[in-house]
């Protein structure tokens, strides 16, 4: 409806004291892996021994015997460097004192600070997804795979290490199976064992909509797909929450139960693709940066990244105040890597796009 200057002239605005987020997506997998136990980065570089062989001095003897006393290598170090990120903050002072005066809706240096804040763990949430190029922090696409993406990880070779493979399966004119699945579970799991097992699958939505479409009623006994299952950000590798309406105290997402693992949706996720994630074996390494502190600004964005109550591993440098300029200038930095030591124990399934 087009106002006249009578009306326009003597009414305020209103402004509704929030800012509606209108460009971030879900974030889960991230979530997840920074919300957890957090491990310590120490040292110029983070080693982690892998045995590649099983030593072979042992065996069946008669009499007093003649044993074998040979020494064997059997070990080697994988090694790990941080990664540095960074998402800067400029507030001009002018504009920062207009916003002090009686006409202040939402407070302008903590709103820029949150959205900053957001996109940095945006940011980052597509590292988490990616091969470790360049400066990046290392992702799923380098941890989960068996050479065909990333020839080397953690200083060595695939080729010359598979026990560095993870498990990989393409789907077949691009079906999604629950055969294919158990393929994934059984190359990537110790039978018998459920720390040597999955303890989440994380996917596209898409390609969880086509996975509970191949629930019914029928196999419900089997799969327990049907009661409402969710995962949060807090919880226990494996553990889900069941025929709950809301988790007190944080937020959770919902998820299918297949052999007793979870399965949620991230939109951060690889098209066609299905991570089987073992989270004993996946962890944030966090390096504590000198002059740097832990900061939660107060949410005033309506955002899927301000749902969480407990702060992320994300370290803010303080403004400073440049000689040449009227203005504040900060940023917020991440310092560590994701690391996994157990390659092995994780598995992917690609090229899903139809039932």
């Amino acid at each position: 409806m087009a106002l006249s200057n009578r009306v326009i002239s003597i009414t305020q605005d209103n402004y509704i004291p929030v800012s509606i987020d209108g460009i971030l997506n879900s974030n889960v997998f991230t979530s997840r892996l920074f919300m957890r136990e957090q491990k310590k980065f120490s040292g110029r570089q983070m080693q982690i021994p892998l045995q590649f062989a099983k030593p072979t001095s042992g065996g069946s003897f008669s009499g007093v015997g003649s044993f074998d006393t040979s020494l064997q290598d059997t070990r080697v170090r994988q090694t790990f460097s941080h990664a540095q990120f960074y998402q800067n903050v400029s507030i001009s002072g002018g504009e920062a004192s207009l916003n002090k005066t009686d006409g202040e809706v939402l407070d302008l240096m903590k709103i820029t600070l949150e959205e900053a804040q957001n996109a940095a763990l945006d940011s980052i949430g597509d590292q988490v997804y990616g091969s470790g190029t360049g400066d990046d922090f290392l992702g799923l696409g380098a941890i989960v795979d068996d050479g065909t993406n990333t020839s080397t990880y953690a200083g060595l070779t695939r080729t010359s290490y598979p026990q560095l493979n993870s498990t990989l399966v393409a789907a077949t004119a691009g079906a999604l199976t629950f055969a294919n699945m158990a393929t994934v579970i059984r190359g990537s799991s110790a039978a018998g064992t459920k720390r040597a097992r999955a303890s989440i699958v994380v996917t596209t939505e898409t390609v969880w909509d086509l996975l509970e479409s191949l629930y019914t009623p029928t196999i419900q006994s089997n799969y327990d797909s049907l009661s409402r299952v969710q995962v949060s950000t807090y919880s226990k590798p494996g553990v889900v929450y069941k025929d709950q309406d809301s988790l007190k105290g944080q937020a959770g997402f919902e998820a299918l139960y297949w052999r007793g693992i979870p399965i949620v949706a991230d939109e951060k996720c690889d098209s066609g693709s299905m991570f089987f994630l073992n989270e004993e074996y996946i962890h944030w390494y966090n390096l504590k940066g000198v002059g740097l502190q832990q900061y939660k600004v107060a949410s005033q964005v309506d955002s899927v990244a301000s749902e969480f109550a407990q702060d992320y591993p994300i370290q803010w440098s303080g403004f400073d105040k440049p000689f040449n300029q009227y203005a504040q200038i900060g940023q917020f930095i991440m310092l560590g890597n994701v690391i996994s030591g157990n390659t092995r124990r994780h598995g992917k399934y690609t090229g899903i796009t139809t039932v």
